[in-house]
């Protein structure tokens, strides 16, 4: 695991797509790569990326924007791995709230949340461009 770098962009897009039926595009990975107010950090195995996660300040949270990891690496450890790296630089940066938006369908992203630590609330919003409810999670840091 290391530091995303905007010649990242593409191979973190096409992870995305793997696992997400409405990834961003390469150009908003690439913005994302470029804000240097996120924190984000890619494992690659030569120049397929296996897993990336991001986080940003939001409000006076930390708020973990992106998890994923690619389909043929789930149950490796490495989500955990990646999640532990960002909740301790999410502490390190002097947050003490962390907080994601998660698809209120996908149980099994929930349950590992919920593994983790990560509190569910009742703040619930719909992702309009999907058609889904997303459900806040919060964890204290």
């Amino acid at each position: 695991m290391r530091p995303a770098e905007p010649g990242d962009a593409r191979a973190i897009a096409e992870l995305i797509a793997r696992c997400d039926e409405t990834p961003p595009s390469e150009g908003q990975v690439r913005r994302r790569l470029d804000d240097r107010a996120a924190w984000t950090r890619v494992a690659k195995r030569d120049e397929a990326a296996l897993g990336v996660v991001s986080w940003r300040p939001v409000d006076g949270a930390a708020r973990l924007s992106w998890l994923f990891v690619d389909p043929t690496e789930r149950g490796t450890g490495l989500a955990s791995e990646l999640l532990d790296a960002a909740v301790g630089a999410m502490r390190a940066a002097g947050h003490s709230e962390a907080e994601l938006w998660v698809h209120d369908g996908n149980e099994g992203a929930r349950d590992f949340y919920a593994r983790q630590g990560w509190q569910p609330g009742v703040e619930r919003r719909s992702q309009e461009r999907l058609g889904e409810r997303l459900v806040r999670y919060r964890l204290e840091l």
